[in-house]
């Protein structure tokens, strides 16, 4: 124990003085494993302020340094997407798709970009692309967001058409009547 210091770090083992010192300690082993702004991100989802101390803040890579070039080109995306750069995340997202054109987190991604934009035609067809990838119940969820963008876009046979996919893969059929946007699509289903 030294005095001052809410956790030790050797590199190997890190001991810490208390519950919100063990909270602090943490959050130094997620920013030195994945990168600062995750360990910011794990922060405020927890909401609890973090501020590393100054002698640990300037280590830390502010991406997860233990990445590739794909991902940190992921990163970059997420990064203008969270800072509501569309433009530039979209064309971070789509060169990440021109190198892996499988990837699951790439198409969601884009059609979390798109819909933004309102594109909703556009980000329906990825989602429907990340379905083709996605495993287990992920499936009928990214076929639930293709047909809400699609109802979006005012192209109810291809929302019906995603639906039916959905619920293929375990979406509830009720989530059409909770749903205001797939609400007018209830009557379409039946007569389809």
């Amino acid at each position: 124990m030294q005095d001052g210091r809410r956790f030790i770090d050797n590199g190997h083992v890190v001991t810490t003085a208390g519950i919100s010192a063990g909270i602090d300690g943490s959050l130094n082993v997620v920013a030195r494993l994945l990168g600062r702004r995750i360990a910011d991100q794990v922060a405020t989802y927890m909401e609890y302020h973090w501020t590393p101390e100054a002698y640990l803040a300037t280590r830390y890579a502010y991406m997860n340094p233990s990445t590739n070039e794909s991902g940190r080109l992921m990163q970059s995306a997420d990064m203008a997407y969270e800072g509501k750069n569309y433009a530039e995340a979209e064309k971070l997202y789509r060169a990440l798709l021109k190198e892996n054109p499988k990837s699951l987190d790439g198409w969601y991604s884009l059609g979390k970009v798109l819909g933004a934009t309102k594109d909703h035609a556009g980000a329906a067809q990825s989602f429907a692309s990340a379905a083709t990838f996605a495993k287990n119940d992920h499936v009928g969820h990214m076929y639930y967001n293709a047909a809400v963008e699609y109802a979006r876009a005012d192209r109810n046979d291809d929302a019906v058409q995603m639906l039916r996919k959905g619920f293929e893969h375990g979406i509830d059929r009720s989530v059409v009547e909770k749903n205001p946007e797939l609400a007018k699509l209830k009557t379409y289903l039946a007569s389809r």
